[in-house]
């Protein structure tokens, strides 16, 4: 008798065991399967109307729940569909190129707004990625999922508690988007009684970009006749010509066109003719005229000509008719890429080249090289500097630093 007892006995503790083992393990009971193609992965929302794909039970089923409830409250308050799908493994495939096929495979979101997101949280390559349609990248950003990885999802990650840490994320992400709202009002229509209260567009001239953009236009066009009005108060022409030298550029006409299409051609107009006018020699009284670029090549030094060759600088000779008094005039070149050089002071120094002597690697940095030289005097300088070290983007490894950032 006692020892039908006792078997008795032991049937029930084991049988109280497995229950308890089972319980304490729903989590665990993972299958571990290397999928190659997102095709293997059923589409759960077409086939059972759910967000959650744990095809290898990584997580529990009343943690699933939890998640799916979320989802749901987020695509009924703000049409926002989000799927999370847990992996074992994809067969070290890359993650983020796999799971952005899988999202558009899914169709993951509505098409015209394309909000959706895609957590897929993949085991063996300890990896988290978001990846986000075009329209949620608005409301959820790059920065905002990285720290939701790294803040709320991570930790948990890493003792091994994956529903912990992806219940987290959805939570993280649902008091995102509840404080942004939808991308669009489903029926716009509803919020009008009638065709009345519609809301129209004000005229273009009571838009604030335009009346921003007109007072723009409007103080640069004063500061240009402010310039203009100055170089028409000096008798010297070389000076007039420099006050209005920057009005020359085109970039004018882009900034404000209606007034600067005109002031630019007036103005490159007219300093074409103080260049070009007649002179009074200083020293001796008499009038002086401009000789001709084959002319005027005697009367200018090694450097001078240098400059002109190089078209960093353009002088212009001017000489009576005795010869007796010359003067030359200097006037930059605009974005020629020469610098004045510090041993014969003229603009004829550069950057010859920039190349890598010795490159850099993720583990070493590299050499890089960089060489002057003035195309008159020829004086040259070559500079050695540091290459930093490669570094990695971020890779979504939550045991050595957190998820990677959806985009």
């Amino acid at each position: 008798m006692l020892n039908k007892l006792n078997t008795i006995l032991l049937l029930i503790l084991s049988f109280g065991t497995f229950i308890s083992v089972n319980a304490q393990n729903e989590t665990a009971n993972t299958v571990s399967t290397a999928y190659t193609s997102v095709e293997e992965i059923e589409n759960v929302k077409v086939i059972s109307n759910k967000n959650v794909a744990n095809p290898d039970r990584i997580i529990s089923t009343s943690v699933t729940a939890k998640i799916q409830t979320i989802a749901d409250q987020i695509h009924d308050s703000h049409d926002y569909e989000i799927m999370v799908v847990c992996l074992t493994s994809i067969d070290n495939q890359d993650i983020r190129s796999w799971g952005t096929e899988l999202f558009n495979l899914w169709g993951i979101g509505d098409k015209e707004t394309e909000n959706g997101l895609l957590i897929l949280v993949v085991t063996d390559a300890r990896r988290v990625e978001f990846i986000t349609g075009r329209g949620m990248e608005s409301v959820l950003t790059d920065a905002q999922c990285y720290q939701i990885q790294q803040e709320r999802m991570v930790p948990s990650f890493k003792k091994g508690d994956y529903g912990k840490g992806i219940l987290e994320g959805m939570n993280a992400v649902s008091d995102i988007v509840n404080k942004k709202g939808a991308l669009y009002d489903s029926n716009p229509d509803d919020i009008y009684e009638n065709e009345s209260s519609r809301y129209t567009s004000p005229p273009f001239y009571k838009n604030s970009f335009f009346i921003v953009y007109a007072s723009f236009c409007g103080l640069l066009t004063l500061i240009y006749f402010i310039f203009l009005l100055t170089a028409f108060s000096t008798r010297d022409l070389y000076r007039r010509y420099h006050i209005m030298k920057v009005w020359t550029l085109l970039i004018f006409a882009f900034l404000a066109p209606l007034p600067f299409i005109i002031l630019l051609y007036y103005t490159r107009k007219q300093s074409n003719r103080w260049r070009n006018m007649e002179r009074i020699g200083i020293e001796s009284g008499d009038l002086l005229h401009k000789l001709s670029e084959e002319e005027e090549d005697q009367f200018l030094n090694k450097g001078q000509m240098a400059e002109e060759v190089i078209h960093s600088m353009d002088h212009d000779v001017w000489i009576n008719e005795a010869g007796t008094d010359i003067v030359v005039l200097t006037y930059k070149k605009w974005f020629s890429g020469y610098e004045k050089c510090s041993k014969c002071g003229f603009k004829t120094y550069r950057k010859d080249y920039d190349k890598a002597i010795t490159k850099a690697t993720y583990t070493k940095a590299g050499t890089g090289e960089k060489k002057y030289s003035c195309k008159n005097c020829g004086h040259s300088v070559v500079k050695r500097y540091k290459i930093p070290k490669l570094h990695k983007s971020s890779s979504g490894r939550y045991y050595g630093g957190g998820g990677s950032v959806g985009g």
